[in-house]
């Protein structure tokens, strides 16, 4: 914990609502941060119920009590998306946890992109690249305002869908409807933030009402332009362990199916089949870097990995000491590339005599061999 928050009136008021002891309320916080970095490094702890938050930090008592608490106190945020955040986490989590961010090429769950003070000049450029590739609007620091580029709704009939293009294009002030504006123009971050979608509505009455991703925004509205169906689009952004999911629409019409394409699968299986399955985000973007777009290597990995495996298996102590796929400061078996060479021999379990009477009856059998061809030459 920092030394400002020991002291700092948050604290205190946390004490008091939860009528603990200060060191008590010290306590809750270091089980806090330390849980929201092993559980969602991201921040985003509200993935977790009130009540695994308050076994993970060992709270007796309420769980609703405390997370009021910690509400009311500004440790949590509460969150439309995420239900609660850890107030500031992309600014205060310690380094670790931000390379472990960065080079999983994530952002926090409030949108912020990691700090990446503690990385190298080239592996910072390699990473910026990485997010550029992945969402452009958001590694430029690039924010969509919602009374700059209004967006839809989650769900509009066909009326309402009309006349909300209409009043987004003819409101006063309105960004989206001038004339060289960002969201008018081609690169704008508007139209890059939208859906692509090929089939265009050929009449906006005829439109099926269906459900509207929020990041779904025409680059220019008007009420005579042909709208996209939404609802058949759907190509997402490529995710950060190589994977390229499609999003298309299931039985029901509500819930979205992801696909992952044949490298993200194989990745994947090699995480999966390892004996040590430790540093997920990691490993999968070790794969990518290693072995994307390398089908040769990625026969060679798939035919060393398992012999490795069963060399490991000779360990009477296994799996404790078999070597992780990768670490998130860079090392592990497949950046070390251990993985192109073959296992060595499996050890000799022989004793010290068994071995000394193995050589010495190799000697007398080699001497008896010398003694037999001499024989058959006096012959």
């Amino acid at each position: 914990m920092k030394r400002e928050a020991i002291g700092h009136t948050k604290l205190k008021r946390l004490c008091r609502d939860l009528k603990v002891r200060h060191y008590v309320g010290i306590g809750i916080l270091e089980a806090l941060w330390h849980m929201t970095a092993l559980e969602s490094p991201q921040g985003n702890i509200g993935k977790l119920s009130n009540e695994d938050i308050a076994f993970g930090i060992d709270w007796q008592d309420s769980q609703d009590v405390l997370i009021d608490a910690l509400v009311q106190s500004k440790w949590l945020d509460r969150h439309p998306e995420h239900r609660l955040l850890v107030h500031d986490w992309h600014e205060h989590c310690d380094d670790y946890v931000d390379m472990k961010v960065a080079r999983s090429t994530l952002f926090y769950a409030n949108g912020a992109k990691a700090r990446m003070n503690r990385l190298s000049v080239a592996e910072r450029t390699k990473i910026e690249e990485n997010y550029a590739r992945q969402n452009p609007i958001r590694a430029h620091g690039v924010q969509i305002n919602a009374t700059a580029c209004p967006e839809p709704d989650h769900v509009f009939d066909r009326k309402s869908l009309v006349d909300h293009s209409v009043s987004a294009a003819t409101q006063n002030g309105s960004l989206c409807a001038q004339n060289g504006d960002p969201c008018a123009q081609n690169l704008n971050p508007c139209a890059q933030h939208a859906t692509p979608c090929e089939e265009m509505a050929q009449n906006a009455t005829t439109m099926p009402s269906h459900a509207l991703p929020s990041h779904a925004m025409p680059s220019q509205a008007s009420p005579h332009q042909a709208l996209p169906d939404l609802a058949r689009c759907a190509e997402i952004a490529p995710a950060t362990n190589g994977a390229r999911a499609t999003l298309k629409s299931s039985s029901n019409g509500k819930t979205p199916e992801y696909k992952l394409d044949a490298f993200s699968e194989w990745a994947h299986d090699v995480y999966d089949r390892h004996p040590k399955q430790k540093n997920q985000f990691a490993v999968l973007h070790a794969l990518k870097q290693t072995f994307a777009g390398k089908p040769a290597e990625q026969q060679l990995l798939d035919e060393n990995h398992p012999l490795w495996i069963a060399y490991w298996q000779l360990d009477p102590n296994y799996p404790r000491f078999v070597p992780v796929l990768a670490e998130t400061n860079g090392g592990g078996w497949i950046n070390d590339q251990a993985w192109r060479k073959k296992p060595p021999p499996p050890p000799d379990t022989r004793t010290k005599n068994q071995i000394a009477n193995d050589a010495v009856y190799q000697k007398l059998r080699a001497q008896a061999e010398v003694n037999d061809k001499e024989r058959e030459n006096r012959k």
